[in-house]
């Protein structure tokens, strides 16, 4: 008999314990589609998880507030654990790609003991990559037409510059210079050829 009692109180204590178990993993907060906010408490050692459903061609971002004393991971199609989980939240923010559509389970670990109560700010979204990529092209667009307007810009100032003072050294205007000079000296020389065309003619 005391056997037996010994193994009927071992076997309901490993029912409870595998009833909690279960009853802590399979609580899921779905979020909604497109993204959502969520304000809640974890105590230290317990996990709150959540869900969200991503449509193909998505950029998934799943973020907390810089002072939130857990730690949270997410998974595809499973719930995470912290040893098993596909991104970790590090820095505050983690976004990645998800080229198929699928379910992320999403999964706050609170930290410290277990009499702490770790209120924490959960974002999530989940944006198309489309419209990231065209704000992407829209902003290498804008850059690459401010550098190129910078250019002409600078090439416009230079030559403003440069230009008058070349023409005052002589150095774009000798052509006009060396016109000048022969024009000058043509004019010095009429003159003395109309001296000489006066003193040889028969009629003087």
């Amino acid at each position: 008999m005391l056997a037996l009692s010994h193994m009927i109180g071992f076997s309901n204590a490993f029912s409870l314990s595998m009833v909690r178990s279960i009853s802590q993993s399979t609580t899921v907060t779905p979020l909604s589609k497109g993204g959502q906010t969520v304000i809640a408490f974890v105590s230290g050692g317990n996990s709150n998880m959540y869900s969200m459903d991503v449509d193909s061609d998505r950029l998934l971002t799943v973020s907390i507030g810089m002072n939130d004393n857990v730690t949270v991971v997410f998974k595809r199609l499973s719930q995470p654990s912290l040893t098993n989980y596909d991104y970790i939240v590090s820095n505050y923010s983690r976004t990645v790609g998800v080229k198929l559509a699928t379910t992320y389970y999403i999964g706050v670990f609170g930290k410290g003991s277990s009499s702490q109560n770790n209120k924490f700010t959960l974002s999530v979204s989940s944006v198309s990559g489309a419209v990231i990529q065209a704000f992407a092209d829209w902003i290498i667009g804008v850059i690459v037409g401010s550098v190129i307007a910078a250019i002409v810009i600078l090439i416009c100032s230079i030559v403003a510059v440069v230009v008058p003072i070349l023409a005052c050294c002589g150095v774009i205007s000798c052509t006009v210079c060396f016109g000048v000079r022969e024009a000058h000296k043509t004019n010095q020389m009429h003159p003395h050829q109309q001296l000489q065309s006066s003193q040889s003619s028969p009629y003087m």
